[in-house]
Formats: structure tokens, sequence, C-alpha cells
């Protein structure tokens, strides 16, 4: 799959891999779902639609507690 521009806006539907390396490399793969979260496994459901590709790797960022 081609990479998505960083512009693009995050809406119900879409598909989202996440990676993290905290010392050690961590993938999640999720939907969006109707109410606009990702599932982020033990650390709950973060909300990213509306949010461009860049806002959300901060949202993300923010809730991981990453540097």
């Amino acid at each position: 799959m081609p990479p998505v521009s960083n512009l693009y806006v995050i809406g119900f539907g879409d598909v989202l891999t996440v990676g993290v390396i905290d010392g050690q490399e961590t993938l999640r793969e999720s939907m969006i779902d109707e109410e606009g979260r990702f599932d982020l496994g033990e650390r709950g459901r973060v909300r990213l639609e509306g949010q461009t590709i860049l806002q959300a790797s901060h949202t993300l960022g923010q809730v991981m507690k990453l540097p």
C-alpha cells in the first residue's frame, strides 16, 4: 500500500498500523470504529477521527506517554 499524505484526515473505517519503539518494536493495527476511535489494547481507545496523520501521531505519543 502506498504511503498516505501527512495531510490526510483520518475517518471511520480507516485501518491504521501504529509502530512504537520503546525498547522493543510494537505494532498495532486497528480500524477506526464508529465512534472515531483507535484501539490501543491495554492502553484503551483513543479518538483519532478528524485528525491528520501528524496530529494523530502527536495524540498517540501523548496517550502512550512518549518523549
